[in-house]
């Protein structure tokens, strides 16, 4: 029994040897045959780079042969995004919509929120508002992270207010509006307008100009502000100080300075010390110099390094304005008050550099030598 199951074995290994022998070369051929598959599509990849490279686009049968060739494969699809383009360039918006809506395009390439991006326009260059404007949206909601959302809101809700359907643009732009985006919030405010909700259109004009004034909408908000007989002075210390804040974070530093001015001459108790700092700085930058200094100086000693920073900015406005003693005297101010601040040794070594600049080798000298011997280790 025992000899029987041994020999019963060494036949059945036997028989799986000749099947996995018979068996290799067909493995060893199919896998052969998508390596060279996939080799060839790679090539007909770097194909369709080269036959686009600097904007170029080539004729629309070459890039129809590489779509036939890969179905089913990246190739095969960024070709038939290629064939849109060359569509769309030639105005063919229909035909180039037609090409972009393909599921093809969404299963194998990286970029199918930019498909549906091209697709949209060509719809809406077509006169095909409506699909045009559920494209744009569809974007926005399947790929909300994409470079491309916003604009399509954008563009989705453009379309709705030149379509007198101005109800549905505010619930569309809330998110983007409730960022403070300046253009989300003008079309919303351009939305209640066409509803005739004066009330809510205002809000929205305000919003821009107080709280995204470095765009060039704000421009806008404030003739129609005006234009619906309201005024552009802040209301509150918060739409004062953030106008100003924004402005300065934008290097607005002319409009920054004048809105800190009117922040503090209509809401007092709200200059902070940080306020004031950068009202001084934006004042420097603005070639302002005595409203820098009047400023910087008022920045309180309880500030801690804010004060330090301000001594800082007042140094250098100083020795900007050339006026070396008063430059010296506020260096040392700061060295003594904040011996163990960032700000100190950098003030020397910047007024070093800007007395080197004026040609002041005597000033230069002194802000060198003094950097090295009171700050050794930095």
């Amino acid at each position: 029994m025992i000899n029987l199951r041994k020999h019963r074995f060494t036949f059945l290994v036997a028989g799986m040897a000749v099947v996995i022998v018979a068996v290799l070369p067909l493995f060893f051929s199919a896998s052969c045959r998508s390596l060279q598959q996939g080799a060839a599509e790679m090539k007909a990849r770097e194909s369709l780079r080269s036959m686009t490279r600097g904007g170029v686009l080539p004729s629309e049968d070459a890039v129809a042969r590489i779509e036939s060739d890969f179905p089913r494969t990246t190739a095969g699809a960024l070709a038939r995004i290629v064939r849109a383009r060359i569509k769309t360039n030639a105005r063919d918006f229909t035909g180039a919509a037609a090409l972009l809506n393909a599921s093809s395009i969404r299963d194998y390439t990286q970029i199918p929120e930019y498909a549906l991006f091209l697709r949209a326009a060509a719809l809406d260059q077509a006169g095909s508002r409506g699909d045009a404007r559920a494209a744009y949206e569809q974007l926005a909601l399947d790929y909300p992270t994409s470079l491309r959302a916003r604009e399509a809101l954008l563009r989705a809700a453009q379309m709705m207010i030149e379509d007198a359907q101005a109800a549905g643009v505010s619930p569309l732009l809330r998110e983007l509006a409730a960022k403070d985006d300046a253009a989300a919030l003008l079309l919303t405010a351009k939305a209640y307008e066409q509803l005739s909700d004066t009330t809510r259109a205002l809000s929205a004009y305000r919003r821009i100009y107080f709280f995204a004034p470095a765009n060039t909408e704000s421009t806008e908000a404030a003739s129609d502000i005006k234009r619906l007989g309201s005024t552009t002075a802040p209301a509150t210390a918060e739409e004062a100080g953030t106008r100003a804040e924004k402005l300065f974070q934008a290097k607005h530093y002319g409009e920054a300075f004048d809105a800190y001015a009117d922040s503090s001459t209509r809401f007092p108790a709200g200059l902070t010390p940080e306020l004031q700092l950068h009202r001084g700085i934006a004042a420097a930058n603005a070639k302002r110099t005595a409203d820098a200094i009047t400023a910087l100086t008022g920045v309180p000693s309880s500030a801690g390094e804010l004060r330090a920073e301000a001594l800082y900015n007042l140094a250098l406005a100083y020795a900007r304005a050339r006026q070396w003693p008063q430059a010296r005297t506020a260096a040392e101010d700061l060295r003594h008050s904040f011996p163990n601040s960032g700000w100190t040794p950098r003030a020397f070594v910047q007024l070093g550099q800007i007395a080197d600049d004026a040609k002041n080798t005597v000033d230069s000298a002194y802000f060198y030598r003094a950097a090295v011997n009171f700050f050794p280790g930095t």
